[in-house]
């Protein structure tokens, strides 16, 4: 009998676990009509026959020893291995602070870097509050593209090394470019990654602008900045119109700044919508 070829789906194209083996299971069914989950539990060293399915449904969750298992039915390499049970472990992780330690092991591998090197490249992107600042700030009339002038230009300031890195990741990840006289100009970049990353990189922002907005207060005089709050005791229904409103407000004030003002500064808004209470106390658990 001939050795079967390793399939063609690699794990590292992958930021979740369950979406890799969907797609080894829809791969290996086409390629060969007569394999099945017990096919594939047979190889594994005679797993529940239905449990490949359970796992892709999200109906089990992969342990460490089982990972093992799926290893071998999967025919994965010892680097192949590893890099499965970190993802496991990162799409299982109870904290973000976890998600970004295994994310960093992910990122580590040779072979990511080799799949998944644009997505590395959007990670780092999106981990530094001052990316998203140069960015707009490139829209200013009054933008001058020299290092320590923009540097100076933001507040907190940053490096002259840091503002060239920046510019540097952005060009290449086509979130800026350089018009017909060489100018920087923003383009509209589209994140491709998939959703375990992507929903990471927007909370690693998030907190950043957090900081900064905290930073503020010491920084800046009141006229440069407005931070407000308050605590209401509501019903559901309420929460989730107001939650609705946030999210129109955002809408208007995109609208509001696609107007013909020349910019002159560059701002960030950050709004908190959040709880102060548990459904069921103790952190949510009923």
């Amino acid at each position: 009998m001939t050795p079967r070829k390793k399939s063609s789906v690699s794990v590292y194209e992958f930021d979740s676990y369950r979406e890799y083996l969907r797609a080894y299971y829809n791969e290996r069914k086409q390629n060969d009509p007569t394999f099945s989950y017990r096919a594939f539990a047979k190889r594994a060293g005679n797993i529940a026959p239905n449990y490949l399915k359970l796992v892709i449904d999200g109906k089990r969750n992969l342990t460490p020893a089982m990972a093992e298992k799926f290893s071998k039915g999967l025919k994965l390499n010892p680097d192949e291995t590893e890099f499965l049970r970190n993802l496991i472990s990162m799409n299982h992780a109870k904290t973000d602070k976890q998600r970004n330690l295994f994310y960093q092991k992910l990122r580590a591998d040779r072979m990511y870097k080799r799949y998944r090197r644009v997505e590395s490249h959007q990670y780092d992107y999106y981990s530094a509050w001052y990316n998203v600042a140069l960015r707009e700030l490139v829209s200013l009339p009054s933008f001058k593209e020299d290092e320590t002038w923009i540097a100076n230009r933001l507040d907190p300031p940053i490096s002259p090394r840091q503002v060239k890195q920046a510019f540097q990741k952005m060009l290449e990840l086509g979130i800026l470019d350089r018009d017909a006289e060489g100018h920087l100009t923003q383009s509209a970049p589209i994140i491709t990654t998939g959703n375990e990353v992507r929903s990471l990189m927007v909370k690693n922002l998030h907190r950043e602008m957090m900081a900064r907005a905290a930073e503020s207060m010491e920084r800046q005089p009141p006229e440069h900045r407005h931070i407000t709050g308050m605590s209401v005791a509501i019903s559901h229904r309420q929460a989730e119109e107001i939650k609705r409103r946030i999210i129109q407000f955002g809408k208007e004030i995109l609208d509001l700044v696609q107007e013909d003002d020349p910019p002159e500064e560059v701002y960030r808004m950050n709004i908190q919508w959040f709880m102060l209470t548990s459904p069921h106390g103790a952190g949510g658990k009923s």
